[in-house]
């Protein structure tokens, strides 16, 4: 009689265990990797301002690569990257879905030359400066292409962008491809602007990006994360000072630095993610090009379906700030 009482208490032991996982594997909580970056700012920022509970985990990283290892490893879940990056990682066999769109380059990433020149075919011969790899390989190409020149007509030197400053001062290129803080700097030591992503609008743009397969088991943290990233744009928009000072102390960047980086992007609201986000918008067409660039400077070995690359299903209905 005892047998058959231990063997009844432990089978409902363990349905209510087996019940209790399966509610929490739907509920689990996003490991989220991100670096420093003003389009990404509003995650470090909303943790700060208490719009994200323990459900999220954020990691900072140094760079973008550094993200792309903890996404491939699996000790994320998701990662802010540019769009292109996560086209290479789908290409690798990380299959990413984009939740949201954070923002998009509006002249943040710019070329530089020593003297200013009549037009852009007078970069022929000329030693061009960029980080090798997902976006200086976009500003590259797009410039010789307005240029109507081939890779063949410019000498071209690879550096890290922390490294972009010293190459300007120590006269190491003609022409440097950079983004803030570094572009100021540039500036400042007579750098003269002459092409920038204002001229290739969509191409450049910054996202969120989750591991599809677990979507599902993340949606409550996704959306609650998608829902802190509007709610603290609303937060900057009433309290821009403080938002810009908080920010500052964080990164170590001048109020002055960020207004301008915040200058050369556009940041889309919630009505235009969902429409970014959508079947058939501006942006897939962008993918299908950045998917071919990519492929014809061999940084992507095969290319990979596009399909189910967005999703606008996580985003907020409505967004408010108390």
């Amino acid at each position: 009689m005892h047998v058959f009482k231990t063997i009844a208490f432990l089978s409902i032991a363990v349905i209510l265990s087996v019940a209790f996982l399966s509610g929490c594997s739907k509920n689990e909580s996003l490991k989220l990797s991100t670096h420093t970056w003003i389009g990404y700012e509003t995650i470090p920022l909303a943790q700060q301002l208490g719009f994200i509970d323990d459900e999220i985990n954020i990691f900072i990283t140094q760079s973008a690569s550094d993200s792309l290892e903890r996404l491939e490893t699996g000790l994320v879940d998701a990662a802010t990257l540019t769009l292109d990056e996560v086209i290479q990682a789908r290409s690798r066999g990380v299959d990413l879905t984009v939740v949201l769109v954070m923002d998009q380059s509006a002249g943040a990433d710019s070329v530089y030359a020593r003297h200013s020149i009549e037009t852009l075919s007078g970069l022929k011969g000329k030693r061009i400066a960029y980080e090798e790899g997902a976006v200086g390989e976009i500003v590259l190409l797009s410039l010789l292409k307005q240029a109507g020149l081939q890779l063949d007509d410019v000498s071209l030197v690879n550096f890290p962008i922390n490294r972009m400053e010293g190459v300007w001062r120590n006269d190491l290129a003609d022409v440097v491809i950079s983004y803030e803080p570094t572009s100021s700097a540039i500036e400042k030591h007579g750098g003269v602007r002459i092409f920038d992503s204002r001229q290739i609008p969509n191409m450049i743009v910054d996202v969120l990006a989750v591991r599809t397969e677990l979507l599902k088991s993340r949606a409550k943290a996704l959306r609650t994360l998608l829902d802190a990233h509007f709610k603290t744009l609303k937060f900057m928009e009433k309290n821009h000072s403080k938002a810009m000072e908080m920010i500052s102390k964080r990164t170590g960047l001048s109020t002055a630095e960020l207004q301008k980086a915040l200058g050369g992007i556009f940041i889309p609201n919630l009505y235009e993610n969902f429409e970014l986000l959508k079947s058939g918008s501006d942006l897939e067409q962008t993918s299908v090009a950045l998917q071919a660039m990519l492929f014809e400077r061999k940084m992507m070995k095969e290319t990979s379906s596009l399909e189910g690359l967005f999703t606008n299903q996580y985003l907020p209905v409505e967004v408010r700030v108390k």
